[in-house]
């Protein structure tokens, strides 16, 4: 019970964020055991994209980086990632968000990655469309 302030006050953050930015990309770096999210990252940098995008991040260690002039990073831990990841599970309302994660209760890319039937660019190129 002691998650409900978290859980509510998710809900609104996701709410001024899906208003603010076309995209909203999550990467669960805990599961993904590598440095994805920053490959990814400069990748976004290096893109002319149409719309602001929204990287949100969970079990990042690796310090801090600054927003790019088409990205902005939110760094999530604990309660605030769990919050998230139930909103997400129990609604998935909206195709402005994109869970990225190599867990298995969410396949996908991933898949084609270790099968090499896709290149991590690929992947990258996917996930912004």
């Amino acid at each position: 019970m002691g998650d409900v302030p978290f859980f509510w006050n998710m809900v609104s953050t996701l709410e001024k964020y899906l208003e603010e930015y076309g995209k909203i990309i999550v990467f669960d770096c805990i599961s993904l055991q590598d440095q994805m999210f920053v490959r990814f990252f400069d990748f976004v940098g290096k893109q002319a994209l149409q719309e602001k995008i929204l990287i949100m991040v969970n079990g990042y260690e690796g310090g801090s980086l600054e927003g790019t002039g088409n990205a902005d990073v939110v760094f999530l831990q604990g309660q605030e990632y769990d919050s998230f990841l139930r909103l997400y599970t129990m609604y998935e309302f909206s195709d402005q968000i994109i869970l990225v994660s190599d867990n298995a209760s969410y396949p996908g890319l991933f898949h084609y990655l270790r099968t090499g039937l896709m290149e991590e660019r690929e992947i990258f190129e996917a996930i912004l469309k």
